[in-house]
C-alpha cells in the first residue's frame, strides 16, 4: 500500500511515496522539488546520487520509462535491487525509483490480481447497491406516504 511525505523547504525532495507488499518496503518512488534541481544536468544528478548511493551508472539515457513522457537517465542495479534516476517531460522535474526486484514484483501481481477480482465482483456489488437502494427508497417512500396520508384534509 502506497504512502506519501512531503519535502520540507530546505529539502531537495518534493514528495516521497513509499509502496509496500506484506509490511515489507518494495519500492520508493522519489520526486525532486524543481527550483532546487534547476539548471543541474543530468551528468550532475548522476555524479551526485553516485557520490551518496556509490556505484557507477548503468547507461540508459534516452530509454522511456513507465510512463511515455518519462525518460530514464541512469540506473543502477544490482541482482536484488534497482535505482532508477528519471526525467518528466511534462513536469520538467528529476525523479528516482528505488526498488526491491523481488517485492517489486510481488506488488504488480498483486495489484493485476486486484484489478481482476475488482472486474469480477464489481456486477454483484453494482447488483446488491441497487438492491439496497431500492430498499432505501421503498422506505422513504412509505415513510411520506404514511405522514402524508395522515395529515391530508380532502
Amino acid at each position: 500500500m502506497p504512502a506519501r511525505v512531503e519535502g520540507t523547504a530546505a529539502d531537495s525532495v518534493q514528495k516521497v511515496l513509499f509502496t509496500f507488499y506484506n509490511d515489507r518496503l518494495a519500492r520508493i518512488a522519489v520526486s525532486y522539488e524543481r527550483s532546487r534541481t534547476e539548471g543541474l544536468t543530468a551528468e550532475d544528478l548522476i555524479e551526485a546520487i553516485s557520490a551518496t548511493y556509490g556505484g557507477t551508472a548503468l547507461s540508459a539515457a534516452g530509454s522511456k520509462a513507465g510512463n511515455l513522457d518519462d525518460r530514464i537517465l541512469a540506473r543502477w542495479e544490482d541482482a536484488d535491487t534497482s535505482i532508477t534516476l528519471f526525467r518528466s517531460r511534462y513536469l520538467s522535474t528529476f525523479g528516482l525509483v528505488l526498488l526491491s526486484k523481488h517485492l517489486d514484483a510481488l506488488t504488480t501481481v498483486a495489484h493485476a490480481e486486484a484489478v481482476l477480482l475488482d472486474e469480477r465482483d464489481a456486477p454483484a456489488r453494482e447488483s446488491a447497491r441497487q438492491q439496497e437502494r431500492s430498499d432505501d427508497d421503498r422506505l422513504k417512500e412509505e415513510a411520506v406516504r404514511r405522514v402524508n396520508k395522515a395529515a391530508f384534509k380532502p
